[in-house]
């Protein structure tokens, strides 16, 4: 799990109602071959939890969020601690509820496709003052979810006193299973308007995940997008491998009138662009000239010949991947690479499906050099590369996880009396000139800005939430 916490405000006080207002964004991920998991609750009074092996491949996973209860618990005919609340009475607290905490929950429904809870304290600053204003929180998931509100909870304290430590709990629950393809979920944290501290503010979230330009692909944390209304303020948040690349105003929004009460946006085209700019990776330069590999040695000089190979791991049985799938597979690495096909070989095996890609590169100097550059590669970029390839059993081909690449020797003619003489070396020196795999110099970022890597972007200004600068007109 990687959670980011944004501050909204440098777009909210251009609204001069909303200062406060916090963004949190989850992405979340099971990862592939995870060992089963053990808690030993026991030790704190609780149950102990031990996961059977193999550990499961998807996982239910809920967010837990608490806040303070200044409310007595009630008592049996014993004396002790039940787990029920007295309702909470500040006026019979006297000055005692000065240094207490107290929030009740309110759901407030689902606006679009979020789901609203409202925070409202019960206690102000000192003894006689009353609270001035509330919170509100809005879950969003890429997978869907709601906020279920638990109410109290307790736990035995050091010593294993029963309800003794207490707080007030609200959960956000997915839709289903989390697996490798994962799940990003956002949350809105703000406070009322200071304008009107007893009224709702206005906020929203939906996904904007195709106005982006991410690919057709079903795996959130490969390209999301979650477009945030926060009062008149629109603000779009891109994840993108992986990673929050971007959190930038795009426009404004009003919600109108009339129940249900939509959200009506207001795109700014400039703007939109400037977040595709930062967040998605630029298309790949245009195919650069491959001067010819040199000839392997033959035996009269005999010669080893070198390639690069990796594995990765996929989705469905390898009765699955027919001949015409590998086919496919081979043109789409080689078109990607810019690369005969014929230089590109795949084995299929077993378990999930396991496919073994190998790149028929000549010299070792030059697998060397393509091991090097392939540093950053990983399943996302991959299903980019492989994206639209469609299964025997009707699925799409989905690349799981991917090792590491290695040098590998494909053949070795050389013999124990082989020689390579002055122009043989010469030879193989220039052929350690030939520009490697164009797709993998792309994505580990050999191009340098001008073609920039999805996997080399800057992430210094993630939490940008000042637009480009534009005219003011731009934004009125």
């Amino acid at each position: 799990m990687r959670r980011v916490a944004c501050p909204l405000d440098a777009a909210s006080r251009l609204d001069d109602d909303l200062s406060g207002a916090i963004l949190l964004v989850d992405i979340l991920q099971v990862k592939q071959g995870r060992s089963a998991l053990s808690i030993y609750g026991a030790l704190y009074g609780g149950p102990n939890f031990n996961e059977p092996e193999p550990a499961s491949a998807s996982l239910h996973l809920e967010e837990f969020f608490y806040s303070d209860t200044c409310a007595e618990l009630e008592t049996d005919s014993n004396g002790d601690l039940l787990p029920k609340e007295v309702s909470f009475d500040r006026g019979a607290r006297g000055a005692a509820a000065k240094w207490c905490s107290h929030v009740d929950f309110a759901d407030e429904g689902v606006r679009g496709a979020m789901h609203l809870l409202s925070l409202r304290p019960a206690t102000g600053i000192g003894s006689y003052r009353d609270p001035d204003g509330f919170g509100v929180i809005g879950g969003y998931a890429a997978r869907g979810g709601a906020i279920v509100v638990d109410g109290l909870v307790t736990a035995p304290d050091r010593w294993m006193r029963a309800h003794h430590l207490k707080k007030r709990r609200f959960r956000f629950v997915g839709d289903g299973a989390i697996d490798s393809s994962g799940d990003v979920r956002a949350f809105l944290l703000v406070p009322s308007p200071s304008q009107n501290r007893s009224a709702l503010p206005h906020l929203s979230m939906r996904t904007c995940t195709s106005e982006l330009g991410c690919p057709l692909i079903d795996a959130p944390v490969a390209c999301w997008c979650v477009s945030i209304c926060v009062g008149t303020r629109l603000q779009w948040a891109a994840v993108v491998d992986g990673k929050l690349k971007a959190v930038q105003v795009v426009g404004t929004c009003a919600r109108q009138e009339q129940p249900p009460h939509p959200t009506i946006e207001s795109l700014n085209s400039t703007l939109v662009e400037h977040v595709r700019q930062i967040a998605l990776p630029a298309p790949p330069s245009p195919p650069l000239p491959i001067e010819p590999t040199p000839p392997a040695l033959s035996a009269a000089g005999g010669g080893v010949k070198y390639g690069v190979s990796y594995e990765m791991r996929a989705n469905s049985n390898v009765d699955d991947y027919t001949d015409g799938v590998q086919a496919e597979m081979r043109e789409k690495l080689a078109q990607a690479a810019n690369v005969d096909a014929g230089t590109v070989s795949l084995a299929i095996a077993a378990g999930s499906v396991v496919i073994t890609v190998t790149f028929d590169l000549g010299s070792q100097a030059q697998a060397e050099s393509f091991v090097s550059a392939m540093g950053g590669l990983n399943a996302a970029s991959l299903n980019l590369i492989l994206d639209g390839i469609q299964l025997a059993d009707g699925t799409s081909l989905t690349v799981e996880s991917v090792s590491a690449a290695e040098v590998v020797v494909l053949s070795d003619d050389s013999g124990g009396d082989a020689s390579c003489g002055g122009g043989c070396i010469g030879g193989i020196i220039g052929g350690c000139a030939v520009p490697i795999l164009l797709c993998i110099l792309w994505l580990s970022g050999a191009f340098g800005s001008k073609f920039r890597s999805p996997l080399k972007l800057n992430n210094n200004k993630v939490c940008t939430t000042e637009p480009v600068r534009q005219p003011r007109s731009v934004l009125a």
